[in-house]
């Protein structure tokens, strides 16, 4: 019998087996039941320490909850790119294409979610904080934070609670 390749209408990860999955093994959603849908998507950079420590991936809202699906380690990529325009972001390309360790950083369903606020870092920069119930805080750099903030706050006092 040959290998079955299954796509996830989410994260768009491919698994490849004997059988089909019912879970994407990446994001964890449904593959049978497709009623998770996708409302939002970004490329952002989780924050774990410093400011050139953390992930590379992508930020997900979907209509039940938001996820961080981590693509590759920053490391000394993140500092080129900071420091060096397109040579810098040429450099940390292909430094970070070499450190893959894609994974679910995150997942949080809407009751889970406390708070989302932009906090002002540095001079010039801002990021995104997810505060969870249970005291744990994600700090997410990407664009358009603004928007990101007033759909995660309207979408969590719209969930109910658990």
């Amino acid at each position: 019998m040959g290998k079955i390749k299954t796509k996830c209408h989410l994260c768009y990860e491919v698994t490849t087996g004997e059988e089909a999955p019912d879970f994407c093994p990446t994001c964890g959603t449904s593959l049978t039941d497709q009623s998770e849908t996708q409302v939002k998507r970004t490329g952002a950079q989780l924050i774990t320490g410093k400011a050139t420590e953390g992930w590379d991936g992508f930020l997900y809202l979907t209509n039940t909850r938001l996820f961080y699906y981590k693509a590759s380690k920053l490391g000394a990529g993140a500092a080129f790119a900071a420091a060096g325009g397109l040579v810098g972001g040429l450099i940390a390309g292909a430094i970070s294409a070499s450190k893959r360790g894609a994974a679910l950083a995150f997942s949080l369903e809407f009751n889970e979610i406390a708070s989302a606020e932009i906090r002002k870092r540095g001079l010039l920069g801002k990021d995104l904080i997810i505060n969870t119930t249970a005291g744990e805080s994600y700090k997410i750099q990407t664009g358009s934070l603004v928007q990101w903030e007033a759909i995660i706050n309207e979408l969590r006092t719209m969930a109910p609670a658990s």
